[in-house]
């Protein structure tokens, strides 16, 4: 409101009081001085300016003011309050500002501009680094890898090379999709177990019974032989597809690297694309909730609606029980994905 006043040059007329004795003022031929019915005109045009940008709400509760400068104070006391109750109320409303998953970076912005400058205006001031770091703890944990990596910067922390990457971010995952529809995978090593069978294979088959001793089926988990030499693969099938809310098995983690796998609803591949763990399978879930997360993009550029959200619990190969957290419910999906990111917030380590 305060630029267009100034573009219009009426700006003055709300800056300075005008005298009381106005009425018997005479023009003393100075340029810079107006007549009264010249103040009284600009005065109505400024006033007018303002009324005409103020909602009808807002404008019944003005409407008394009998001049631009007063009018314009009415509203700084009414909404602009340098108080330290509104002061309050804006802080509270800024820290507690957050982006979820799936909106808008540009958006979310915006709106944390626009509290920016609505507590610069009533006197409150913010270092520059202060508005950066305020910003970062606004965003979800997919976004937590890239504040890692700005914390690591050497240069001194600046909001608007902040802004500037984050923005960059955000463009990035347009164009790539949050998510890889097919995961390329090769098989990796899931467990220290695997590396031992691997390489028990090329070895001969007269090794000493020492070394045998050191090899252990996949299958019945016993010691003294491998998984193709089990006498129990008739006992030890693959379970049935679980009930809801039970474990899942995990066939072992596949890196996404080279070719495509397989088809196996029971693997899960590791996506370093991926900004959340995600399933097509709703029976997996415990804890489900309906969740309308939008449409996102995939490699292929087509689109994928997410439906719900919750956690899915993983039986491992030596037995023990990992929880998921936050799995993303997609049932268009035809993998299982694990972000990459996500892991790595929480403390996986990859080698």
């Amino acid at each position: 409101m305060e630029d267009l006043l100034c573009d219009r040059d009426l700006w003055p007329t709300i800056e300075t009081e005008r005298p009381a004795d106005e009425k018997t003022e005479q023009k003393t031929g100075s340029s810079s001085e107006l007549k009264v019915e010249d103040r009284d005109r600009i005065d109505r045009k400024a006033k007018g300016l303002i009324h005409l940008c103020l909602a009808d709400n807002i404008l019944t509760n003005v409407m008394s003011e009998p001049s631009a400068r007063a009018l314009w104070r009415k509203l700084e006391s009414l909404y602009q309050s340098k108080s330290l109750v509104n002061k309050l109320l804006l802080r509270k409303k800024l820290y507690n500002l957050r982006m979820y998953e799936g909106d808008s970076f540009s958006t979310h912005l915006n709106e944390f501009n626009t509290l920016i400058g609505q507590l610069v205006s009533i006197g409150v001031k913010f270092e520059d680094d202060d508005k950066a770091i305020t910003l970062l703890c606004s965003l979800p944990d997919s976004w937590d890898n890239l504040i890692v990596v700005i914390g690591g910067w050497d240069k001194e922390l600046s909001y608007e090379t902040v802004c500037a990457a984050l923005l960059s971010e955000e463009t990035r995952r347009r164009r790539s999709g949050n998510s890889s529809k097919e995961a390329l995978a090769a098989r990796g090593r899931p467990t220290e177990k695997s590396q031992r069978w691997k390489g028990s294979r090329s070895k001969s088959r007269g090794r000493s019974k020492s070394k045998e001793r050191k090899v252990r089926c996949w299958k019945c988990e016993e010691w003294g032989h491998m998984k193709r030499d089990c006498k129990n693969k008739a006992v030890h099938k693959r379970e049935e597809e679980p009930s809801s809310g039970k474990e899942v098995e995990t066939r072992g983690m596949y890196v996404a690297t080279a070719c495509m796998a397989q088809s196996d609803k029971y693997i899960w591949y590791i996506d370093t694309g991926a900004s959340f763990h995600m399933t097509p399978h709703r029976q997996w879930f415990c804890g489900y909730e309906q969740y309308d997360g939008g449409d996102i993009m995939l490699g292929d550029d087509t689109t994928v609606q997410i439906t719900g959200r919750g956690r899915v619990k993983l039986r491992m190969k030596d037995g023990t029980i990992k929880t998921l957290p936050n799995v993303m419910h997609i049932p268009s999906m035809s993998k299982n994905l694990l972000s990459v990111g996500t892991m790595a917030y929480s403390g996986v380590n990859f080698s």
